[in-house]
């Protein structure tokens, strides 16, 4: 990924969170959904129209940029939303956000990560680099993103790869009659049960993916991961830029986790807390769970990290205007949040006014 054989975060003093990408079946538990079809996937095709097996690749180690915008999760409190930007060579920035009101959780651009803190009331920054893979790896479904700061193989250094019809054939592969395959416009589309796989490609050959989304469930609660919003060959967007950290500590605590040990011991303690929950993946949906009861409950019950949900909601009432206000200042013009719309959703530019 960065045209030589190490990185210059591979070696970080006083930063030893040694692995940030977040798993999607960990992460939000109404996908869990995905675990009970990645036995099947293989790297095996199912068959099909020639156009599903060329599929194009998208990597951060390759000459073509693109951009697309993934939503994680249900119509609900629950869900992410992350925009992924890349261009060759070495520009990668993946966004997180909170897909209730838009609020950025994570955004990690070319190399520095600032992550949304509502525990310790502060924006931590990291060395880092943006992560986000969807592939199928020794049988394996792999579906993970965040970020990575360490590069223990050659192999690590891409943290960006998606391989759409690799996994579109593998969800088919003991099914394969499930599988429907349209030549023009291009639509490849997998249904068993009520759980469905669908794949979109542009006219392009190779084809490009321009859609693709696994669901299941039923109109009381669907489930879903969707890919949507690609561009290919485009200019760097707006929003692909890293944010002025002097500008940003006028409105925030801003801490710089390479320094962790020269903090007081109760920001360490916190701290460690941050840390424990981006390795256990929970911390994207902190927000959602001072929405979600039935959430909330479900970590107190299962996570090793104890929080008190009061002070979580009062930290970040008073930290999310600020951090807001802070990327205003600087013109950091957020995507569009491209979903469909829902009544319990208000999105967010970082303006604060509502689209």
């Amino acid at each position: 990924m960065f045209g030589h054989s190490s990185s210059p975060h591979a070696s970080n003093p006083g930063f030893r969170w040694c692995r940030f990408g977040t798993g999607i079946c960990e992460l939000l538990t109404v996908l869990l959904f995905l675990a009970l079809i990645q036995d099947a996937f293989s790297q095996k095709a199912a068959g099909g129209d020639d156009w599903l097996q060329g599929v194009t690749e998208l990597t951060s180690s390759g000459n073509q940029a693109f951009q697309f915008q993934a939503r994680i999760g249900d119509p609900d409190a629950r869900a992410v939303i992350v925009n992924v930007s890349y261009a060759p060579h070495n520009r990668r920035c993946v966004i997180i956000r909170d897909s209730f009101d838009g609020l950025p959780l994570m955004i990690a651009a070319d190399g520095t990560v600032w992550i949304y803190d509502p525990i310790g009331r502060q924006i931590l920054t990291i060395r880092a680099e943006p992560e986000f893979l969807f592939e199928t790896n020794a049988g394996k479904l792999t579906a993970r993103y965040g970020m990575r700061a360490e590069f223990p193989d050659p192999a690590s250094h891409t943290t960006i790869r998606l391989k759409f019809g690799t996994v579109m054939r593998a969800v088919a592969r003991d099914k394969p009659d499930n599988l429907a395959i349209n030549r023009e416009p291009r639509v490849a589309e997998f249904k068993d049960g009520k759980a469905s796989v669908k794949l979109l490609a542009d006219a392009h050959n190779p084809a490009r993916a321009i859609g693709f989304s696994i669901e299941t469930g039923d109109d009381e609660r669907r489930l879903a991961l969707r890919f949507e919003s690609f561009f290919y060959d485009a200019p760097l967007p707006a929003w692909h830029r890293e944010i002025n950290q002097a500008a940003l500590s006028r409105h925030v605590t801003t801490r710089a986790v390479r320094h962790a040990a020269s903090f007081a011991p109760d920001v360490q303690e916190k701290m460690e807390k941050i840390k424990t929950l981006l390795q256990g993946s929970s911390l994207f949906i902190l927000r959602a769970m001072l929405r979600n009861a039935e959430l909330r409950r479900g970590f107190e019950r299962n996570s090793p990290v104890a929080l008190d949900f009061g002070e979580l909601k009062a930290n970040d009432d008073a930290l999310r205007g600020p951090w807001i206000k802070a990327l205003q200042e600087q013109g950091f013009n957020l995507p569009p949040i491209e979903t469909p719309p829902s009544a319990r959703e208000k999105v967010l530019s970082p303006a604060g006014e509502g689209r």
